[in-house]
């Protein structure tokens, strides 16, 4: 349940507070009370500040994404656009209907009235929605004085601030009429309106929940029998007393949050959250409450579920009630659907979780937002001091100073999106000064050998040279649904033909994907078919001519990482020319921004072309610069006329074959910015520059070209530069702010800042190359083509399992398990072919097809079958729902179904054995010979494992087959007191060359795996160090690094840990942050495994794993290594 925010020191509250119940002083009373801390005033202090600089810098940061200032409205302006009120619609129609007396229903005139008039259903008049309404907003009166519309513009104020309609909020702010300091904190003798009240419900309900939270002995079965197995009291504290919701702060939270008054709309979220329906407790003062609750008493909502509605009415339907009475019968009832917890009565049961984290989320983004409409106004929130405890708003709280003797019997105002997170680095990170100091400046011209630099989403990638663009080098433009297949073999060989290549394994043939080579082109063409296309290259042209780099000085190129823009700045023959490239969140768009002297003399244009992919043999396994400009008859393109003049736009189609795609583009209507789309050379031309396209100003003198690019399968009208630029920016300011950070800035160890570099540039290459949805990515990501573009299936752990550490669980989501699922059928299928159940995932391949590539390797390693297991493990932990399990059962049942299957029963040892044939993580043991490789049999049983314990959590029977198989897995093979590669060799496998090359599977046994009973911890421990005297720096390739790390973090060795992350001369990043493969592996980079590896490493090190303690576990704790982190989850 981690939530993604900033860091508040927990620690330090949670230490200062403890759980009593039935005290002398207190009598039966329940709640949270100071412990007796002579440093407690210090401390909470301490947190305070801490939680006030979360705030304002989250304000801050989501104010940059508006612009600086608005325009002040005309009377005839609107305020309120009809996007934002259609988000706000049933929010106003609610609290309307319920306090001015409009219907909810009922006719509407047309066209709408100026004012209301009744029976109109309009939520908001054309009058509501200017800026009438919040000038005639008066000063604060008492009682029932004031004016109605004081009351109005308060609740439609604070309907804007649930839905975040910021944008309109600050242009309300910006009027000097309209005061909304006055409404912040009025009350009446009719019930708090003021929106600060919005605030403060909000901060209250944090509050409680959080601190709660933190004391698992209050609500989680285990925590409690251990609190009172150590209680030692008179009288005994029992498990009933110990239920949270019993306690003082508890009770008063959910009253001040859910009580009813006249006008409560900022209520709603808390009422719908914890299920307390609308006369459940009553705040009126003139009202008799219904509700008299003791001290102590328990407040159980009982909101019905969502999901309790259509099985009401299948329930009374069957009775024989027609549908029209059953609908009166709900109405009569006031059986609204508007609960969300699964669970009612209990938000912290481990059943609620996914809620409590989005509603502790929700709750965080209100926070922030009204800290951002406070300063925007002149108000400024004292956060630090807000803190101090529960009073009522009359009362002002001390300025100078906090007297925390007046608050003891108060639980703490902890309002902080960033929970369950156990011994944090203290201390607020500025994250923007951290990546500010390593954003990527390059100022001499790049060749071939360097990586580009990309914009991009995760599913598209658009990578440049100096220019910002595609200009003196035809770098590729890469996505995760472009794929093209190459033609059929012409020497009479088919597809249907090949049968795969069979081997004997345990007495009876299996056909495994070998290539065949009696069908050596079939073989060659399923290997790389289909491959990923590059969809085009945007580049510049100087006088209708390709610019060369010689054309080219004075170059600077930066990439913003907090904006994630580049901005690139240079001279062709002398003329200043300055390009701005962003990408698009939201789309698969890049959007530029190009001014010069060159644009209006007509000299410096804009051109389009398109390559076509070869006949892929081994030759282009690996694609620097994918596709070629040779062919020009092998493919079409063309300008598809727009139905819609009204927009300036074009567009492109592609046509390969199979493969077709459209590049939309766009550019703002003013006359200076008027461009024209044309092609160069004729329909059918066999020239090399058949499908050049030049896009420039049509007869404009204007400097300046800004336009969209949008490449997709469908024609459509992408959005304008402008919206694409604040999306872009938007999306990356919420990257960087949400999710962990490391920051090692106050570090004096000399190796600090580049790793520190390392770690953020990382952080930006994962957003754009591994973030697709529902597919991981190719190993050089979505800058080149290694492989012919597939991924592979064994290194989804290093690709993804940082998404989940790092905090960032929505990108891990995104993936998984749908890529599981998508392959589901095809694996199956696969394992039933070879004579197996279950699912046999393969382990280089596409979506496309879904075939496993033929190989050697590729047709008996064995390491990517677990990896459900593990990938499961850590959404679990991050979400540890009945969702969770329910969406996983399925891969995890194929997987552990083909697991039990595959492994055989040797007769003689009485144990199951996995191979030969089989091919181990390192991949350089005799595959016919490989028998019990010692991490594939270890990893097995933790799989299995995994398996039982889902099905455990599930409440559904464990398959008779899993146990056996897991508990009689033969075990990692030993030779001379340590673990040996694989069962059969003899304690001279450490002298072999060929496999102490690449020993990293021994370390993984207390590496990446996590522990299980197939290892022997001091087994491994001594394996490992033995790794450290043969695998020798020279030889560390790929992702060796990262988990030499972790192993190192793991057996207790921190200095060796560091070492390994720190090798800088053997573990090369480039000036942007690309890690490369290393060991001379002929792979041209980026080695986006590694980038991905590394960070998994990091987060081991900064933020431990299940069962270490401390801060930064693998960090040493002296040579000059200062540890700041937030937001991190500890990995498995």
């Amino acid at each position: 349940m981690a939530h993604q925010a900033h860091t508040i020191p927990w620690g330090v509250v949670s230490s200062n507070f403890k759980f009593t119940s039935k005290s002398r002083r207190h009598g039966d009373e329940t709640n949270l009370f100071p412990r007796k801390n002579p440093a407690q005033g210090k401390e909470l202090m301490y947190f305070a500040r801490g939680f006030a600089q979360a705030v304002e810098y989250m304000s801050r940061s989501e104010r940059e994404k508006y612009p600086p200032q608005y325009e002040v409205a005309g009377p005839d302006d609107l305020l309120i656009d009809d996007v934002t009120e259609s988000k706000i619609r049933s929010t106003v129609r609610r609290y309307r209907a319920a306090n001015n007396g409009r219907a909810e229903s009922g006719s509407c005139p047309k066209p709408c009235p100026v004012t209301y008039v009744h029976g109109c259903t309009c939520p908001l008049s054309p009058e509501d929605r200017s800026i009438l309404p919040w000038i005639l907003v008066s000063n604060f009166q008492w009682c029932l004085e004031y004016p109605s519309p004081h009351e109005d513009s308060t609740e439609l104020l604070k309907a804007l601030l649930l839905h975040g309609q910021m944008e309109t909020l600050l242009r309300i702010a910006a009027q000097p009429s309209a005061s909304i300091k006055t409404i912040w904190w009025p009350a009446s003798c009719r019930g708090e309106i003021g929106w600060g009240e919005l605030m403060r419900s909000t901060l209250m309900s944090y509050i409680c929940l959080n601190v709660l939270f933190l004391k698992p002995e209050t609500y989680d079965a285990t925590a409690r029998a251990a609190y009172l197995q150590n209680e030692h009291r008179e009288p005994p504290t029992t498990a009933e007393d110990l239920d949270y919701r019993k306690t003082k702060g508890y009770v008063k939270m959910l009253r001040r949050c859910t009580s009813q008054t006249a006008y409560d709309v900022h209520l709603y979220p808390h009422r719908e959250f914890f299920g307390i329906s609308a006369d459940r407790f009553s705040g009126h003062r003139l009202q008799d409450n219904n509700f008299a609750m003791p001290a102590a008493h328990n407040p159980h909502g009982y909101m019905p579920l969502r999901s309790d509605i259509p099985a009401v009415i299948r329930h009374l339907q069957r009775k024989g009630l027609p549908l029209e009475l059953v609908m009166e019968v709900l109405d009569h009832a006031e059986y609204i659907a508007r609960r969300r917890l699964p669970i009612a009565e209990d938000p912290l049961h481990v059943e609620n979780a996914e809620e409590l984290r989005n509603y502790l989320k929700y709750c965080w983004k209100l926070l922030i937002w009204c800290d951002l409409l406070a300063n925007e106004i002149g108000k400024k929130i004292n956060w630090a001091i807000a803190n101090v405890g529960y009073s009522s708003h009359r009362r002002r709280l001390p300025r100078t100073g906090i007297q925390w003797q007046l608050y003891r019997n108060k639980v703490i105002n902890i309002v902080c999106a960033l929970f369950l997170l156990p011994a944090l680095g203290l201390g607020h990170i500025d994250r923007r000064g951290v990546l500010s100091k390593f954003n990527v400046v390059r100022s001499s011209l790049i060749d071939n050998t360097t990586t580009a630099l990309q914009v991009g989403n995760g599913n598209f990638a658009f990578n440049v040279d100096n220019t910002g663009m595609q200009t003196f080098l035809p770098f590729n433009t890469l996505s995760s649904w472009g794929w093209h297949k190459d033609s059929l073999p012409t020497n009479g060989e088919k597809i249907s033909d090949y049968h795969g290549v069979e081997q004997l394994t345990h007495g009876r043939n299996v056909s495994y994907d070998i290539p065949d080579p009696n069908l050596p082109e079939v073989s060659q063409w399923l290997i790389a078919n289909p491959n990923r296309v590059n969809l085009g290259r945007i580049g510049l042209t100087y006088k209708n001519a390709a610019i060369t780099a010689s054309q080219i000085t004075d170059p600077k190129q930066e990439l913003n990482l907090w904006d994630g823009t580049i901005t690139s700045t240079f001279k062709v023959n002398g003329k200043a020319v300055k390009v701005i490239t962003q990408g698009d969140f939201e789309s698969d768009a890049v959007a530029f921004d190009i001014k010069s002297d060159l644009i209006s003399s007509g000299d410096l244009k804009v051109e389009l072309d398109f390559p076509y992919p070869p006949i892929h043999s081994t030759t282009y396994k690996f694609e620097v610069f994918v596709g070629v400009y040779d062919f020009p008859e092998n493919h079409t393109t063309s300008i598809v006329d727009t139905s819609n003049r009204r927009i300036p736009s074009a567009h492109i189609y592609h046509e390969m074959q199979e493969t077709k795609y459209f590049v939309n583009l766009r550019w703002p209507s003013s006359s200076s910015s008027n461009l024209q789309l044309t092609r160069n050379e004729p329909a059918g031309s066999k020239a090399v520059t058949a499908h050049r396209y030049t896009l420039a100003p049509r007869g404009s003198s204007s400097s300046t070209m800004t336009f969209t690019a949008h490449f997709s399968p469908e024609k459509c009208t992408p959005d304008l530069p402008s919206a694409i630029q604040k999306r872009n920016k938007k999306g990356w300011n919420e990257y960087w702010s949400d999710g962990g950070f490391v920051d090692l800035t106050a570090s004096t160890n000399p190796n600090a800042t580049e790793l520190q570099r390392r770690i953020v540039q990382s952080q930006y290459h994962v957003r754009v190359n591994s973030a697709a949805n529902g597919q991981s990515t190719q190993e050089s990501g979505l800058m080149n083509n290694g492989w012919y573009g597939k991924f592979h299936m064994e290194m989804v752990v290093w690709h993804n399992a940082h998404w989940s550490t790092w905090g960032r669980q929505k990108y891990f989501d995104n993936i998984f398990p749908e890529l599981y699922e998508t392959l589901l059928p095809s694996s199956q299928a696969r394992a039933k072919s070879m004579g197996w159940e279950g699912a046999r995932w393969p382990k280089m391949t596409e979506l496309v097809s879904q075939g496993n590539s033929p190989g050697g390797i590729n047709a008996v390693l064995m390491w990517q079958q677990p990896h459900p297991m593990y990938m499961a493990e850590l959404a679990y932990q991050a979400s540890p729902t009945r969702e969770t399990l329910r969406r996983w059962d399925n891969v995890i049942t194929a997987s552990a179904d083909y697991m039990a299957s595959y492994a055989w029963k040797n007769v003689s040892s009485g144990y199951f054995d996995l191979g030969p044939p089989a091919y181990g993580v390192t991949e350089n043991t005799p595959p016919n010979e490989s028998l019990n490789l010692a991490y594939e049999v270890s990893y097995w049983r933790y799989g299995l494992d995994v398996a039982r314990k889902w099905k455990n959590r599930l409440h559904q029977p464990i398959p008779k087959k899993w146990t056996t198989v897991a508990e009689n897995m033969a075990l990692p093979p030993q030779v001379g007191g340590l673990y040996a590669d694989y069962e059969g060799v003899n304690i001279s496998w450490w002298e072999d060359p060929k496999l102490t090359g690449d020993p990293r599977s021994m370390i993984m046994l207390q590496g990446m795996l996590p522990d299980t009973p197939a290892v022997d911890q001091e087994v491994a421990l001594r394996t490992a160090d033995k790794v450290w005297e043969v695998w020798t720096d020279d030889k560390v390739a790929g992702w060796g690094r990262p988990v030499l790390a972790i192993n190192s973090a793991r057996i207790g060795n921190p200095e060796r840990a560091i070492y390994h992350l720190t090798a800088y001369d053997y573990w090369f990043f480039d000036d942007a942050g690309f890690a490369s493969r290393g060991n001379n592996s002929g792979t041209p980079p980026p080695f986006i495994s590694g980038n991905a590896a590394f960070l998994y490493s990091v987060a081991y090190l900064a933020g431990g794993w299940q069962g270490s303690h401390g801060n930064a576990p693998g960090f040493p704790k002296n040579a000059g290594w200062v540890v700041k982190q937030e937001g991190l989850l500890k990995a498995l």
